[in-house]
C-alpha cells in the first residue's frame, strides 16, 4: 500500500501484474498484453521495485487503513440522509 502523500519517481500509467519475474500481464484501455521477452519484462520489474520501496507494510499499513477508515466514517456521518 502506497500512501497518497508519498512522492514517487515513477507512476505507472496502467495496471500490470508480474509472474515469476519472467512474465508480465499489462492491462491497457484497449487490450490485455502478456509480455514474456526479457527486454519487455525488465522495465516492469524495475518499476515494481521502485514502487515497493515506497509501500507501507505490516503495522504501518494497518495504521494507514485504520486512519482512512476513521476519516471515511466521519465523512459518511456528515453526509445528509438521501432516503
Amino acid at each position: 500500500m502506497i500512501p497518497l502523500a508519498v512522492s514517487m519517481d515513477v507512476v505507472p500509467s496502467h495496471g500490470f501484474w508480474i509472474f515469476d519475474d519472467d512474465r508480465v500481464l499489462v492491462e491497457t484501455i484497449g487490450a490485455e498484453l502478456c509480455l514474456t521477452e526479457e527486454v519487455a519484462v525488465t522495465p516492469y520489474v524495475r518499476i515494481f521495485d521502485e514502487l515497493a520501496r515506497s509501500a507501507l507494510r505490516g503495522l504501518a499499513a494497518i495504521r494507514l487503513v485504520e486512519a482512512v477508515r476513521r476519516d471515511l466514517g466521519r465523512g459518511t456521518q456528515a453526509l445528509p440522509d438521501r432516503r
